[in-house]
């Protein structure tokens, strides 16, 4: 894999490997902008599993997930949100800017590790590992995002 370049993901199966893969070298932060934050992408079961092991055996470990919709990814079950309920005080969900026209997903992981979806519904993304400079210009622009961004209470008012 060529750092510039990034490894080149194809097919949902692919990418939901690739989110596992990052998740698994989490150790202190996790970004995630998502428009519509699907489970079938977020919600694996493995993914979730060590999202949760990270985040209860290290104390400082921080997971923001910026969503764009939602009521959409509520409309199915999702791993990743119900995880994010039960552990709230690790893990924050807030609704991207509504002018803020959607676009492919983000998955940073602790300014090193990126992979992006180009565009919402697309079944290609790129993974950038061990790749700081392009983490951290992701990473910049996800700050950017959140500071603009007021919390989910249609996330956080859904019972588990």
């Amino acid at each position: 894999m060529h750092a510039a370049t990034g490894e080149r993901i194809d097919g949902r199966r692919d990418y939901c490997a690739a989110v596992e893969r990052v998740l698994a070298l989490a150790s202190l932060h996790v970004a995630l902008y998502s428009p519509r934050l699907p489970g079938y992408a977020y919600g694996s079961r493995a993914g979730v599993e060590t999202l949760k092991n990270w985040l209860i055996t290290t104390p400082r470990a921080r997971t923001r997930i910026l969503v764009h919709e939602p009521r959409y990814a509520m409309s199915e079950p999702n791993r990743l949100i119900l995880l994010g309920l039960r552990l709230s005080s690790s893990v924050s969900f807030r609704d991207a800017p509504s002018r803020l026209e959607p676009f492919g997903d983000r998955l940073i992981v602790d300014g090193r590790h990126v992979l992006i979806r180009p565009q919402p519904d697309s079944t290609s993304a790129t993974l950038w590992l061990d790749s700081p400079l392009k983490a951290r210009e992701e990473l910049m622009r996800f700050d950017k995002l959140w500071e603009e961004s007021t919390s989910s209470i249609e996330i956080r008012n859904r019972t588990i």
